[in-house]
């Protein structure tokens, strides 16, 4: 098994660096995707030499800017300031985010690959997408066997359930991290989603 994620990643990573370790790699016989938070995104503004990321350099609200980028670090964060500033809503993210999962999902089918695409942490819900145009490309999502209803499993919600009332009380269900038992628990239950 080959693990190409990084930290802070963006779904629009995970497309590119799946399309590239293709192109670099042998096929591989089965791929799992777990979809990072949707509102991540990157620009190709580092200095990198990794084989698979080049470039490119994830961003999100709280980036930290490091000193691996080619611009300066005040031009990064007003950068992020205005771009999300200027968003006016959560469909801009769900739009560019189920778009990329059907061409994502065209490619590894095109490659006749075997995949599995779930949701780790964003907890989608229906009300998301309501009185939005141009959300019908949800049916498409909604009729592959190979992508868990994404309205309905959540890998980070499934394990927190899971949790003990004494955890969750300790804890912060925002940041809390798992523990290496709960990813057991949610990789048992993928494997019995896979066997269905």
């Amino acid at each position: 098994m080959v693990n190409i994620s990084k930290h802070g990643g963006s779904f629009q990573r995970t497309c590119r660096t799946t399309v590239e370790y293709f192109a670099q790699k042998t096929k591989p016989k089965f791929v799992i995707i777990p979809l990072t938070f949707r509102h991540r995104w990157e620009l190709s503004i580092g200095q990198s030499n990794d084989s698979l990321d080049g470039a490119w350099y994830p961003l999100h609200p709280s980036t930290v800017i490091g000193d691996d980028v080619i611009v300066t670090k005040k031009k990064m964060q007003n950068l992020l300031d205005q771009y999300y500033g200027v968003i006016p809503n959560d469909i801009t993210y769900l739009d560019r985010m189920f778009t990329e999962i059907i061409l994502l999902s065209s490619f590894l089918e095109t490659n006749k690959v075997n995949y599995l695409i779930f949701d780790m942490c964003n907890g989608f819900t229906k009300s998301n997408i309501e009185g939005f145009k141009g959300m019908e490309k949800i049916n498409l999502i909604n009729q592959n066997k190979n992508i868990i209803n994404l309205f309905e499993f959540c890998g980070n919600r499934f394990m927190w359930e899971r949790l003990s009332t004494k955890k969750k009380l300790e804890s912060d269900k925002l940041t809390h991290h798992h523990s290496r038992m709960s990813y057991i628990d949610l990789e048992k239950h993928i494997v019995s989603y896979l066997n269905l």
